[in-house]
């Protein structure tokens, strides 16, 4: 397809509307042929295409949402980043989260039998047809936002929006309602109460109705240094204070969407830009006070009568897939199983007949999409 007309659809968002009308999650086969298991770590050091800066405990957080669903609590310890290197025993690696995709992690290891669910690829323009064909043999591509499922689709790549994967921590880390304390927790943002910002003004508004004394700040970056079992510990810690706060305001997508399946009340806050190839996807999930692409203030809060922050159920629908399609790749029998889910968005059409209408093909007669823009998929 000429590059022009994807590139001037993509803008409009209506590829993503389109996908989100026709998008299928078509059965996958797992066949076990391993039973010990891997988890991420994270090296950040290995990959040539970014340069960090700190230790985000938000990967840690989305392992620790993959290491739920193992037989072994004492998995393998595999750098995200180096995957094609891997030459220990063959494992089975639920491979969610954010990938720059590199010299290390382009294609993985054989020895390495992974599940693609709640991927992100951040850098979508240096991929070559060597990752595209590697990808290909494990479709289709469980997705964590709308631009990556896009692009797949686009290159020939079944893939769908799975959500992420820490939308499932309630198998390990939810409490009771009776271990709820009345914490206010700040996750890597706080307040100018001299000075307010726009954004800071609507979480004024917000906290009338809390008791702004219980306010505890925490934050996801940390410096070089802590052991790999002190950046579990770590993001174990963090998930505990969520699970017991009475909210959670928080700049961090692994702060808030593990909140969502903890029960707890939570705003991300959006304080710059919006960023299209982050958050697509993601938003229509969550209460969100911050920017929009254009700058515009968004405020997007559900409240219950007594004016107190709620979550929406939106991503339940997604969680509960994912649960399924984890479970069943770990514990895969030797026959091959079925996960049969016809509930991505829709059950019209294939991917070849979204092509076929990009390419010039008829339009389907109405199109739905996702999200909170006008015609869906995501902000604007």
């Amino acid at each position: 397809m000429n590059n022009i007309i994807c590139s001037w659809l993509a803008k409009r968002q209506i590829i993503t509307n389109i996908f989100n009308f026709f998008e299928k999650r078509e059965s996958k086969n797992f066949t076990s042929r391993v039973r010990r298991c891997a988890v991420y770590k994270y090296a950040y050091t290995t990959n040539e295409q970014y340069e960090a800066k700190y230790i985000n405990i938000g990967d840690y957080i989305q392992s620790l949402a993959a290491k739920q669903y193992l037989p072994d609590k004492t998995p393998i310890l595999m750098d995200r980043d180096s995957a094609r290197y891997y030459d220990g025993e063959p494992v089975n690696l639920i491979a969610n989260g954010w990938y720059a995709i590199c010299k290390g992690n382009e294609v993985f290891s054989d020895k390495i039998n992974p599940l693609f669910v709640s991927m992100h690829i951040n850098n979508l323009k240096n991929i070559k047809q060597e990752t595209l064909s590697y990808l290909k043999k494990y479709e289709p591509i469980g997705c964590r936002d709308f631009t990556t499922r896009n692009f797949l689709l686009l290159e020939g790549v079944k893939a769908y929006f799975s959500s992420c994967l820490t939308t499932t921590l309630d198998k390990d880390y939810k409490v009771s309602e009776s271990e709820r304390n009345d914490k206010i927790i700040f996750c890597d943002y706080e307040i100018n109460r001299e000075k307010p910002t726009k954004i800071d003004k609507k979480l004024l508004e917000v906290l009338k109705n809390y008791n702004k004394e219980a306010i505890e700040y925490t934050h996801h970056s940390y410096d070089f240094g802590l052991s790999e079992e002190e950046c579990f510990k770590t993001a174990e810690t963090l998930l505990q204070k969520y699970a017991r706060a009475k909210l959670v305001i928080t700049t961090r997508i692994h702060c808030a969407l593990p909140c969502l399946a903890l029960g707890t009340p939570v705003i991300l806050v959006i304080p710059k830009k919006y960023d299209k190839k982050r958050y697509d996807g993601l938003t229509q999930l969550l209460n969100i006070i911050g920017y929009d692409r254009h700058k515009f203030i968004i405020n997007k809060i559900e409240k219950d009568k007594n004016g107190l922050v709620i979550n929406s159920k939106k991503y339940l629908q997604y969680a509960k897939k994912l649960k399924a399609t984890a479970s069943l790749f770990i514990n895969a029998p030797e026959i091959k199983t079925s996960v049969k889910d016809k509930q991505y968005g829709g059950e019209s059409g294939q991917n070849t007949g979204i092509l076929n209408f990009l390419d010039g093909q008829n339009p389907p007669k109405t199109l739905s999409g996702e999200g909170f823009s006008s015609g869906g998929g995501g902000l604007l």
